[in-house]
């Protein structure tokens, strides 16, 4: 399972300013504009195999220094790692810590009050099963899958890391349940002054929310980041 080096990024980067957009490079992908958009927010830190050698590295190799023809059945190294390979001592690979967070329904979290319930025990007691993340999971976190929201679209097998109890800092991606109405959405937070904008991804069919913080300090009834995404392409057994 290829990490998402600095090298990738790079290319990333080149390849959606040759696309024109994210959007445009995941369409060509034939995956979510979230998926890339987390790949190089470095929130998802590596790349299903399978996945970079059917639909990614066709793509990402010509804008990757050393680009070097591969078949599919091979797997693919960047340059770097092709140089370390046959240039230098096999160093011993580092053993990845995984951490665990708890899933919660996230139909369960329209009747979590922060005024009233601990998040960490809301999120123990509701608890269907657990996912893992390379991110270290501090009380108060936990994770959805296969939310579905037309404002921010995702991958089908997404697993979100909820930073609960932590504070949301502008431009990131955050899980909102707006006070008037209920709804629980995703959305990039924008902050202009004392305006606040809840923005749905480009060109998804979302609604924006926008308030003024002082005169309707109420209008959401809690608010966390989104810190990770692990995609997975294989159903559990457990």
């Amino acid at each position: 399972m290829p990490k998402i080096s600095n090298e990738i990024k790079k290319a990333l980067d080149s390849a959606i300013a040759a696309y024109g957009n994210i959007t445009q490079l995941a369409k060509e992908m034939g995956i979510a504009h979230s998926t890339v958009l987390f790949w190089q927010n470095g929130k998802t830190k590596s790349i299903s195999g399978q996945l970079w050698r059917t639909k990614i590295s066709p793509i990402l190799l010509p804008f990757m220094d050393g680009a070097y023809p591969h078949t599919p059945n091979t797997p693919v190294l960047t340059a770097s790692e092709t140089k370390a390979k046959y240039n230098e001592e096999p160093k011993p690979e580092k053993k990845e810590v995984l951490h665990e967070a708890d899933i919660i329904d996230v139909q369960l979290l329209h009747d979590y009050d922060p005024s009233f319930d601990a998040l960490d025990k809301f999120v123990k007691k509701h608890s269907t099963g657990k996912v893992t993340f390379a991110r270290e999971v501090k009380p108060g976190y936990f994770a959805l899958n296969g939310i579905s929201d037309r404002g921010y679209p995702m991958q089908k097998g997404t697993s979100l890391l909820i930073g609960g109890l932590e504070t949301a800092q502008n431009s990131e991606l955050v899980l909102a349940r707006i006070h008037t109405g209920g709804e629980i959405v995703l959305r990039t937070l924008v902050r202009m002054g004392t305006r606040i904008r809840l923005q749905p991804a480009p060109n998804a069919r979302g609604k924006a929310y926008e308030w003024d913080i002082n005169r309707n300090p109420r209008f959401l009834h809690w608010m966390y980041p989104v810190l990770e995404a692990n995609v997975s392409f294989r159903k559990s057994n457990s």
